[in-house]
């Protein structure tokens, strides 16, 4: 299952959720968006040996939670916008991934999810 939203990533990047004609690269940058979120927090997984603690990779079910998808879409944006040169935009988009997952690691934190001493 993936993590980015393709209807999405083609509004953001070409202006339209029908757009196909980037597809190709899109979802190469969407699964390149989901590989690194998920290598993402197995390091902060590992940086606390929590790793027996860490939600299956990749995430599924209720672990998925629309946080990750709009961060992974936004990463696959950002990694678009790289190609096309247009660093802003990646920036941008870039930045507000960042700030997705490190919310969603706060919220895993406090729930015990990741860094959980009860496994």
């Amino acid at each position: 299952m993936t993590y980015y939203e393709i209807m999405r990533l083609r509004e953001i990047t070409l202006g339209s959720p029908s757009d196909t004609s980037q597809d190709m690269l899109l979802n190469a940058k969407g699964a390149q968006a989901d590989s690194q979120i998920d290598d993402e927090l197995y390091i902060v997984a590992n940086r606390y040996s929590k790793l027996q603690s860490l939600p299956a990779l990749p995430l599924a079910g209720t672990m998925l939670t629309q946080s990750i998808r709009d961060a992974a879409t936004d990463r696959a944006a950002s990694l678009f916008f790289l190609v096309q040169r247009q660093p802003a935009m990646a920036d941008k988009y870039a930045q507000s991934s960042e700030r997705a997952v490190q919310a969603y690691e706060m919220r895993l934190d406090s729930e015990g999810e990741i860094y959980s001493d009860s496994t």
